[in-house]
């Protein structure tokens, strides 16, 4: 097992202790000036549609591949931004709607 750990990627994601203004929050109305930020250095481990997606809202999917290339188009990375069902996250208190559509 441990001979294929070298071609494990790395599929990055934000905690719930990632946003700005209010602790444990995100405002889905503007952009969180920490997702593009998170985007740009994340680049070198994701492709150009989860970057994209990922810096609208903080979530993203990704066909599963290896270090060395090997895509598995069967099996998908799902990377879901929980701040947008966190309850205790004030900004959607007057939004009621899935922020990420």
């Amino acid at each position: 097992m441990t001979e294929n750990l070298g071609k494990w990627r790395t599929y990055p994601l934000e905690g719930n202790h990632d946003f700005g203004e209010v602790i444990n929050s995100q405002n889905f109305d503007v952009t969180d000036p920490i997702l593009p930020f998170l985007a740009n250095y994340w680049s070198k481990w994701l492709d150009e549609d989860s970057i994209s997606d990922f810096q609208k809202m903080g979530f993203y999917t990704a066909k599963f591949s290896t270090t060395d290339g090997t895509q598995y188009d069967n099996v998908n990375v799902i990377a879901i931004n929980t701040e947008a069902c966190y309850n205790a996250n004030y900004y959607l208190f007057s939004n009621r709607e899935d922020p990420g559509d």
